[in-house]
């Protein structure tokens, strides 16, 4: 994961790079399915002079797509949890939503084999027990039923 952060108006960095390290590893963890290479987060803590609240601003830059997330607080270690905290909550729900549309895709592939299988049988057996297809389609005449009219019938 490439990582990139700058500190505006911020004086305690180390605190903050102990923090932010620690979160990296619990994300790592969660995109461990993408390249390492791929990976981009750049985070900006910055101080509002006017209230004096911290603030940490995130962006996760994926192959899929960028995630942003922002966390507000009293200390700059509270806003980079809040941040953190949203962003792993957007990668847990972005992973759930692939693994669905994963799985419909995948159940849509057995349906069409199975359905494609199913119509190959029901041809052979349809050849075999003696099935007359018109030229509309339809499967509506069986041919005993055609040698029992001409035996039948004056």
């Amino acid at each position: 994961m490439k990582l990139s952060i700058s500190y505006k108006h911020v004086e305690a960095q180390k605190p903050v790079e102990a923090e932010v390290e620690r979160h990296i590893s619990k994300l790592e963890k969660l995109l461990q399915s993408y390249s390492p290479d791929l990976v981009q987060l750049h985070g900006t803590f910055a101080k509002n002079p006017r209230t004096d609240a911290k603030s940490c601003t995130l962006n996760l830059s994926l192959p899929t797509g960028t995630l942003h997330a922002t966390g507000t607080g009293e200390s700059v270690r509270t806003s980079c949890k809040k941040a953190f905290g949203e962003l792993v909550a957007q990668v847990k729900k972005a992973s759930r939503e692939a693994a669905e549309r994963l799985r419909v895709e995948a159940e849509t592939a057995d349906r069409k084999h199975r359905s494609a299988f199913l119509n190959q049988r029901t041809a052979k057996i349809a050849n075999l027990s003696g099935l007359v297809r018109l030229a509309s389609g339809s499967c509506r005449w069986w041919r005993l039923r055609a040698s029992y009219n001409e035996k039948f019938t004056p």
